[in-house]
């Protein structure tokens, strides 16, 4: 009777480690091989397709300058190559209706060489659906082969390959033969090793978010070797990238927002900024079109935002070029005869002009160390309706209390000679808004500050600084860099402005390529009207930075 029993319960047992197994499948990272450079991972694919599929984005995007000028774009023709040579090795193109066909609920996306485009996607997929696929329709067309017990097709033409395989409820698609043939030898029960047991991975996993819709994880060291992330990545600032090992995205969507939550991992530790100073100045930063804050920043960054927000604002009139000179095979002459009358017992002559003094605005700075610098931004149309200008304010925390004598002689000594040779119109005013003093040249330069303590605020505008220092907002939490852009209220005018600033242009370019900012990207952000506002703010202790990027949404 024991022994029954006995039996009965290692039945039971068996029974239930079976059905645990069968209800908790593995995930996808285990199935996947190592080796990638990047992986995204999807919570439900299928259903995010859809949502793509019947947005009205979509529609819109399609028919925008922004689409037409990016399909014209070197990036686009290197795609649509690599789709000609797909649809030529598979007979079939791999198009929305085959990506429809093989979207499954839980998926995975691994590339492993972005240069030739070699990834592996796992996707979880009734095999009753699978077999209903475009690819499995195609099968005949492809060679069979068998990996661990499983078959799977694969079809080149020497140039390109492409490879699938079912695998129970489970749907394969790659596009090299060993990224396949690794994940079938995984999913039967294989100990080769995987991405999920890769370092890189490991620490970003341990670091970021779990779970949400979207999750994808960088390996940077392989990532920033790869040619193709170095000429097609549009920000361009690998350098910035370099210090970090690997990082970790994860996107989360509700009705309201679309929540992104980023970690980047340095491989060298460095010092954490001190952002113990910027939770004062966010408090400032409730109603403005655009704002950015900054921990520690260096004196000169926040020089040259004084300058070209307030001072002397303008387009820069030294543009770096990207294009190396040209060498000249003809012999160097030099001098000629005209060099005789040259002087050479005299300073060069120097013609009498503007002159701005951002020496007078280093010292003080230097005099009173930056511990947080804020910028605001906000657009406005001109009283008589013709035109748009953008109200900027610079704030900077520093250690100790600004003092205003010295506030107000650095700036005279700065714009005098923009405005004046004889002291006049750069006298000051003062008006009172609340508690707080503004104090605002009385000529032509529309410059004004007001100071809180160690809080300085200076100005283009005295009249956009009363509502910042009537705002009673709380402070702000400690970031070491806070932005933020309010999308609803800014695009009208921006596009306004860019219009009037390229109208001159519009008849000297290619008549079929419509104006960058006014119409390219306006039109990219006309699609996306959708979110109101974008928000992101950082934190650094030195070993990762972490970023929560916030997209507040129309319903």
């Amino acid at each position: 009777m024991k022994k029954l029993l006995l039996a009965a319960a290692a039945l039971a047992l068996g029974a239930w480690l079976i059905a645990q197994n069968a209800a908790t499948p593995k995930p996808l990272a285990d199935l996947t091989p190592a080796g990638a450079v990047l992986y995204l991972e999807a919570r439900n694919f299928g259903a995010l397709l859809t949502d793509w599929n019947n947005s009205a984005e979509k529609k819109t995007w399609l028919a925008s300058p922004n689409q037409q000028v990016f399909s014209r774009s070197r990036l686009y023709l290197r795609l649509e190559q690599a789709f000609q040579e797909y649809t030529n090795a598979m007979g079939l193109p791999p198009d929305m209706a085959l990506l429809n066909s093989v979207a499954g609920a839980e998926s995975a996306f691994a590339i492993y060489d972005i240069n030739n485009l070699e990834f592996l996607y796992i996707t979880r997929l009734p095999s009753a659906r699978a077999m209903q696929s475009v690819l499995w329709n195609a099968r005949t067309k492809f060679t069979a082969r068998t990996a661990a017990n499983t078959p799977y097709y694969l079809k080149s033409d020497g140039k390109r390959t492409a490879l699938f395989a079912i695998a129970g409820d489970l749907l394969l698609v790659a596009t090299r033969e060993d990224a396949l043939t690794g994940a079938l030898a995984l999913i039967s029960g294989g100990t080769a090793p995987n991405i999920r047991s890769e370092e890189w991975f490991q620490q970003a996993t341990t670091a970021g978010a779990q779970g949400g819709e979207l999750r994808m994880l960088l390996n940077m060291d392989k990532l920033l070797r790869a040619s193709a992330f170095r000429t097609y990545w549009i920000q361009a600032n690998r350098a910035d990238l370099a210090p970090f090992r690997s990082g970790i995205n994860v996107l989360n969507r509700t009705a309201s927002e679309m929540n992104e939550q980023r970690v980047l991992l340095r491989a060298e530790p460095t010092a954490a900024p001190d952002a113990s100073s910027t939770g004062a100045l966010l408090a400032l930063a409730q109603n403005a079109g655009l704002y950015r804050v900054w921990a520690q920043p260096e004196a000169a960054f926040a020089r040259d935002l004084i300058t070209s927000k307030i001072l002397l604002p303008g387009p820069s009139l030294a543009v770096p070029s990207r294009t190396a000179p040209t060498a000249s095979i003809e012999a160097l002459q030099l001098g000629s005869s005209s060099d005789l009358e040259t002087r050479l017992d005299g300073a060069p002559f120097d013609p009498p002009g503007p002159v701005y003094k951002a020496e007078a605005i280093q010292a003080l700075l230097d005099a009173n160390k930056p511990q947080a610098l804020l910028l605001l931004q906000s657009s406005r149309e001109t009283p008589d309706r013709v035109f748009v200008t953008n109200d900027s304010i610079v704030a900077m925390q520093s250690a100790a209390n600004w003092d205003a004598a010295q506030v107000r002689n650095a700036l005279r000594a700065a714009v005098e000679g923009l405005y004046t040779t004889s002291g006049l119109g750069v006298g000051w005013r003062e008006r009172r808004a609340g508690n707080d003093a503004i104090q605002e040249m009385d000529g032509l330069a529309r410059i004004a500050f007001a100071i809180r303590g160690r809080t300085l605020l200076i100005a283009n505008n005295a009249a956009y600084l009363q509502p910042v220092l009537a705002s009673n907002a709380p402070a702000g939490a400690s970031v070491a860099y806070a932005a933020g852009y309010r999308t609803a209220a800014e695009l009208p005018n921006y596009t306004r402005i860019m219009r009037l600033i390229e109208a001159p242009q519009a008849n000297n370019g290619d008549p079929n390529e419509p104006p960058f900012f006014s119409s390219n990207l306006a039109s990219l952000a006309r699609t996306l009207q959708r979110a109101q506002s974008v928000s992101i703010t950082a934190q650094d202790d030195g070993r990762q930075l972490k970023q929560s990027v916030v997209y507040r949404l129309t319903r």
